[in-house]
């Protein structure tokens, strides 16, 4: 089995989410967090509010 990592492309890491390995959800959520923790900070008025989009945002990924 191969396990997800840093360089894998992103189709490769959609496809493992599609398939519904956990394993690759994960690591595409440790490889977008932060980017996307900045984007919501942007649309929010608080950290707590922003990590609530942030969640909601990747379960509808999910």
């Amino acid at each position: 089995m191969k396990l997800p990592n840093q360089d894998m492309t992103e189709e490769e890491l959609v496809k493992g989410c599609v398939a519904g390995k956990s394993h690759y959800q994960e690591a595409l959520y440790n490889r977008y967090v932060s980017l996307m923790k900045g984007v919501c900070m942007r649309y929010s008025s608080s950290i707590e509010e922003a990590e609530d989009i942030l969640q909601d945002g990747f379960i509808k990924v999910f």
